[in-house]
C-alpha cells in the first residue's frame, strides 16, 4: 500500500508539470493558428498587389498607345499640309515662284513644318504628366492598402514601408523629353527644305528638257536657274506652259508628296520607338520602385511564415513527447 501510495504520489508529481506543459503547447498551437491565418491574409494581400501590378501594366500599355497616337496625329497633319502645299505650289501657273528656292524653302518651313516640333513637345509633355500621375496614383493606392496590413505588425517589421512618394518629375521630363526631342531634331528642317526645293528645281529642268525642241534648252535653263521672274511672253508661251503642267509637274508633284510621307513615316517610327522604349523603361522602374517599397513587409511575412512553420513542427514534437510521457505515467498505476 505504501509502495502504491508512493507510486501514485510520483505519478501525480510528474503529471502536474506535464499537464502544464501540454496546456502551454496547446496555447502556442492556437497562437500559431491565429498567426498563420493572419499571415495567410497577408500572403493574399501580396498576391493581390502583384495581380494589380500586372493589370496596371496592361492598362498602362493600352493607354500609352492612345496618348502616343496624339503625337502621330501631329505628324499626320504635317503630311496633310505637305500634300496641300505641293498641290497648290507645284503648278505650272506658279512656275515663277518655283524658281525662287529661298522663298520655296521658307514657305515649306512655314506652311508644312510650322510648329510641328513645338506641338510634339507639348504632346510628349502631356504624356509625361499622364505617366507621372498614373504612377503616383498606383503607388499611393498600393502603399495605403499595404500599410493598413502592415500596421498589424508595425512593432516587428524591420525597415519601413515608405509612405511618401519620392519622385523627381524634372528628371523624368528631361529623360523622356531628350529622347523624343532628339528624334524630332533629327528632322533637319533646313536640309529637308533644301532637298525638296532641289527636287522641284530638278523637275523644272526636266520640264525644260521635255520642251527643248520647241523652246530652246539654253534659254529656258537660264530663265529657271538665274531669274526670279520669267518673261512669259518672251521666253515661254502659254501653250508650252500647258504642256509642262500636263506631263511633268504632276509626276514630280506625286513623287515629292510620296517622299515627304515616307520621311514623315520614318520620323514617326523613330519617335514612336524612342517614346515606347522610354515608356517601358519608366514603367519597369515604377514597378521596381513599388516592389522595393513593399520589400520590408513582404520579407517580414515570408520570414514569419517560415518561423511559424518551424515552431509548429517543434510544438508537434513536444506535444508528442508529452503525450508519450503521460501515457507511461498512466501505466504506472
Amino acid at each position: 500500500m505504501e509502495t502504491l501510495d508512493a507510486t501514485e504520489r510520483l505519478r501525480l508529481k510528474l503529471a502536474n508539470p506535464l499537464g502544464v506543459a501540454a496546456r502551454l503547447v496547446q496555447k502556442y498551437r492556437d497562437l500559431i493558428v491565429g498567426r498563420e491565418q493572419l499571415l495567410g491574409d497577408d500572403y493574399q494581400t501580396l498576391d493581390s498587389i502583384e495581380e494589380q501590378l500586372q493589370e496596371y501594366q496592361v492598362d498602362m500599355r493600352r493607354d500609352f498607345r492612345y496618348h502616343a497616337s496624339h503625337v502621330d496625329n501631329v505628324l499626320y497633319e504635317m503630311a496633310e499640309r505637305g500634300d496641300r502645299f505641293f498641290d497648290e505650289t507645284l503648278r505650272v501657273t506658279n512656275i515663277v515662284a518655283l524658281v525662287n528656292g529661298d522663298k520655296l524653302r521658307a514657305d515649306f518651313e512655314r506652311v508644312v513644318v510650322g510648329d510641328t516640333s513645338r506641338h510634339i513637345e507639348r504632346q510628349v509633355n502631356d504624356l509625361i504628366d499622364w505617366l507621372v500621375d498614373k504612377d503616383y496614383q498606383q503607388w499611393r493606392g498600393i502603399m495605403e492598402f499595404l500599410n493598413q496590413r502592415a500596421a498589424h505588425h508595425a512593432d516587428r517589421i524591420i525597415g519601413k514601408v515608405q509612405s511618401d512618394f519620392e519622385f523627381n518629375r524634372q528628371n523624368l521630363l528631361a529623360s523622356i523629353g531628350r529622347n523624343a526631342q532628339r528624334v524630332v531634331d533629327s528632322y533637319d528642317r533646313e536640309a529637308e527644305s533644301l532637298k525638296l526645293a532641289q527636287e522641284v528645281q530638278r523637275a523644272l529642268i526636266q520640264t525644260a528638257a521635255v520642251e527643248a525642241g520647241a523652246l530652246g534648252l539654253g534659254a529656258l535653263l537660264v530663265a529657271i536657274l538665274q531669274t526670279t521672274l520669267l518673261d512669259v511672253t518672251g521666253v515661254i508661251g502659254a501653250s508650252a506652259l500647258a504642256a509642262v503642267g500636263l506631263y511633268v509637274l504632276p509626276y514630280r508633284r506625286t513623287k515629292i508628296k510620296q517622299q515627304l510621307r515616307e520621311q514623315i513615316n520614318q520620323l514617326r517610327a523613330q519617335l514612336s520607338e524612342a517614346m515606347t522604349s522610354q515608356f517601358e523603361g519608366e514603367l519597369g522602374d515604377g514597378m521596381q520602385r513599388i516592389r522595393e517599397a513593399i520589400a520590408p513587409y513582404s520579407r517580414f511575412v515570408r520570414i514569419e511564415r517560415e518561423k511559424l512553420e518551424k515552431l509548429r513542427v517543434e510544438l508537434d514534437n513536444t506535444a508528442s513527447q508529452i503525450g508519450d510521457m503521460q501515457h507511461k505515467l498512466n501505466q504506472m498505476v
